[in-house]
């Protein structure tokens, strides 16, 4: 699962099935959350541009 890695990935993260039913009760999907994580990254990446 981890290969060495302390913590799991992203992508393990949200293809775990707890996961799923845990953003299904809160009426979420896993399509909404990487869409908003994307918007995000995207939204912070000139700024952190910008910093360095």
């Amino acid at each position: 699962m981890n290969k060495g890695r302390p913590e799991p990935s992203l992508d393990e993260l949200l293809n775990d099935p707890i996961l799923h039913a845990l953003l299904a009760r809160d009426g979420l999907t896993v399509g909404e959350v990487r869409r908003f994580l994307d918007e995000m990254k995207r939204r912070l990446r000139p700024a952190h541009r910008k910093a360095a």
